[in-house]
């Protein structure tokens, strides 16, 4: 997804429907709340939700701060972006 205009919850919804394959956000991601719903909608269109490490993200957990990313994807690109973002990000 290129359009910087969208919030990311419309991004992961366009990953949701098939309009795209790969949401990322590599740096910090609002707070929790702010993917909850973008995950779980994902997540029941078949893809799948991660911080930008592949670390599920914890809702239930005292920190707020999404600080590691978030990537949304239609679940068959999750590895090799993955794979890629570690590389860009020297991981």
């Amino acid at each position: 997804m290129t359009d910087t205009d969208q919030r990311p919850q419309l991004k992961a919804a366009e990953v949701a429907t098939g309009r795209a394959d790969v949401y990322l956000q590599p740096g910090p991601a609002g707070k929790r709340w702010d993917s909850c719903a973008p995950s779980a909608i994902v997540e029941a269109a078949g893809g799948h939700c991660t911080d930008a490490f592949g670390t599920p993200i914890d809702y239930g957990g005292p920190e707020l701060e999404n600080s590691r990313g978030f990537l949304a994807t239609n679940g068959h690109l999750h590895e090799r972006v993955l794979v890629w973002s570690r590389s860009e990000q020297g991981a």
